[in-house]
């Protein structure tokens, strides 16, 4: 990336490590505010988008067809956001319509949307639905609930489970609270997933540190449903790592619970006795500390990274491979960040190294990564850049800008966008 590439006056990029990270030259943005992940807008327009510190949404992008490569930065529609509010990620709401959700100062639920067949192409935000929920809530991110139906889930501040959804054959966009009351307003709700070929699901913790799975099932009439599941041992409302598949059958994630001891949620599908919680390793975490997502690591293993109270990073790992299964946690590393930081999701940084991204104590950008390549593979961290971001500011998920490049975007303490970057071409 050479000057230029990440912005108006782009500051000198540093690096180190073959990480790089260099600040876009605008100051609007709350310092360490959430940006969505960064999605292909059009075959060559990478886009992501946040909320300023004037309230309003704002959009990131980067045009890969023109060079030198430049981002750019424009705020859009009313200033009626909390700056720093978390927009849930962009998705594509029909083939030619980017949208994603978000709550405004007046608690109602917005869309925001893109639609390429317009002329000219405007971003534009509306908002629907009764004004109940929370700006420090969480949205999930929305999935196609059926062909026709995109559907995303909610606590509200009177703690009722929602859903929200569009049928895009019969718009507008619709609320609907389900169940009982039973969840901290705003409490976090895990992204649905396909339990089986008829089922979505998805985790929450209720008021009592209760997991509850809350389901559709599709070939039922009954529609969305709330259970919760084994004894209450979670922080009430606390994050819970995404669905993944520990092993063929077996649909799982993981939590740090209120004793800050890291426990797995699971469901064994071909079993029928539901779902289940379990703790494994030592109480070394913040309860209700954030895991991130698990990641195929090999064939047979599944991990996932986690901050514990000392400050280091930390693997969590199952082996279906061997016999009995069992979680397993270690720390490496070190004990440079902020108890419970959050960390990026890992993603594949080659076909055989696996990296996320996390800003440690300092303000430091850190890599943590594992080469399965090394004789004895093993996970370590490695600071780059200048201590430029508050400590534990977000990170968006690392993606690919090109066949060699892959990059996130974080704020600094200034409040400018920055970009993280690792260019793997020759």
């Amino acid at each position: 990336m050479g000057r230029g590439e990440g912005g108006h006056g782009e500051a000198t990029a540093t690096r180190a490590g073959g990480w790089q990270v260099a600040p876009i030259d605008f100051t609007l943005f709350p310092p360490g505010a959430p940006i969505t992940d960064v999605v292909w807008q059009t075959p060559t327009i990478l886009v992501a988008l946040t909320v300023g510190s004037d309230g309003r949404i704002t959009v990131i992008w980067l045009d890969t067809s023109i060079h030198p490569h430049q981002w750019t930065v424009a705020g859009f529609g009313p200033a009626t956001f909390v700056p720093g509010t978390r927009i849930t990620n962009l998705v594509w709401q029909t083939p030619t319509i980017l949208a994603a959700l978000v709550v405004d100062a007046q608690r109602f639920v917005n869309v925001v949307w893109l639609d390429l067949e317009q002329q000219p192409q405007t971003w534009q935000v509306a908002a629907f639905g009764p004004a109940m929920f929370s700006s420090e809530g969480r949205i999930t991110a929305l999935v196609r609930q059926t062909p026709t139906v995109l559907a995303a889930l909610a606590v509200d501040v009177n703690g009722y489970a929602n859903v929200l959804w569009l049928d895009v054959e019969k718009p507008p966009w619709r609320v609907s609270p389900f169940g009982l009351p039973v969840f901290p307003a705003g409490a976090y709700v895990t992204d649905p997933v396909w339990q089986t070929p008829t089922i979505l699901a998805a985790l929450v913790v209720d008021i009592g540190g209760r997991g509850s799975v809350i389901w559709l099932d599709l070939a039922q009439p009954q529609g969305w449903r709330i259970h919760p599941f084994e004894q209450g041992t979670f922080v009430a409302g606390g994050p819970i790592s995404g669905l993944g598949w520990q092993a063929s059958g077996v649909l799982a994630a993981l939590a740090l619970d209120a004793s800050g001891s890291p426990s797995v949620l699971w469901l064994d599908v071909h079993q029928a006795q539901g779902w289940h919680a379990a703790a494994f390793g030592a109480p070394t975490f913040p309860a209700g500390a954030p895991v991130t997502d698990l990641v195929q690591q090999a064939p047979s293993v599944v991990a996932a990274l986690a901050i514990d109270a000392s400050g280091q990073a930390n693997v969590a790992w199952a082996d279906s491979g061997q016999q009995p299964q069992q979680w397993r946690a270690a720390a490496f590393g070190p004990a440079s960040f902020s108890p419970g930081t959050r960390v990026s999701d890992v993603v594949w940084q080659t076909s055989e190294i696996l990296a996320a991204l996390a800003i440690d104590a300092q303000g430091l950008a850190n890599v943590i990564w594992l080469d399965l390549n090394q004789q004895s593979p093993q996970w370590r961290v490695a600071a780059f850049g200048a201590a430029v971001f508050p400590s534990s500011a977000a990170i968006t998920r690392p993606t690919w800008h090109s066949p060699t490049r892959l990059a996130s975007l974080a704020i600094d303490a200034s409040g400018r966008v920055n970009v993280l970057w690792l260019d793997l071409s020759p």
